[in-house]
């Protein structure tokens, strides 16, 4: 009976040997620890804020700190002639249809956002403005409407205001 015992208490020893080697060594560490390390690049959005057109021609009051008025022709600001002469700002923001006439509305959007000193608008005024005159000069209304409005609505700060 004792030599059963031997071995048994033997066999019961070699395990334990066995997992403390394995543990010393590193073997298996992965399994215990709650540390995780990554390598690698995450890259991020630049971070910008924008109002919509729809915003800007429901809230006047915003106007006043941006130095443009809602009476200011869209021709005289933007220094072109692609719409009426009396066509105001604010008029063009309430301008329905495609092509030139939604560029328009982004454009005085884009405009008010880059002027305003509560916004963090990626574009100046005269980079807007530059941008508007080559599009309609060129007759590219499409590419330069779908930056001026993921700037303006689709904002990944959103508005600000």
């Amino acid at each position: 009976m004792k030599r059963r015992r031997n071995r048994f208490a033997r066999l019961g020893v070699l395990p334990i040997v066995l997992l403390l080697a394995l543990c010393l060594t590193g073997v298996g560490y992965s399994a215990w620890t709650d540390t995780v390390y990554i390598e690698g690049t995450i890259t991020t959005g630049t971070w910008y804020e924008g109002c919509s057109h729809g915003y800007w021609k429901n809230h006047e009051d915003a106007w006043e700190a941006t130095g443009y008025n809602t009476t200011d022709t869209f021709n005289d600001i933007f220094g072109c002639t692609a719409f009426p002469c009396d066509l105001t700002l604010m008029n063009a923001l309430w301008q329905g249809g495609g092509g030139i006439n939604v560029l328009g509305r982004e454009a005085v959007a884009a405009l008010l956002n880059a002027a305003h000193p509560g916004v963090d608008y990626p574009l100046t005024p005269g980079e807007v403005i530059q941008k508007v005159q080559l599009a309609i000069e060129y007759h590219d209304y499409e590419s330069t409407k779908d930056e001026l409005e993921e700037y303006n609505a689709y904002a990944i700060g959103g508005c600000p205001l």
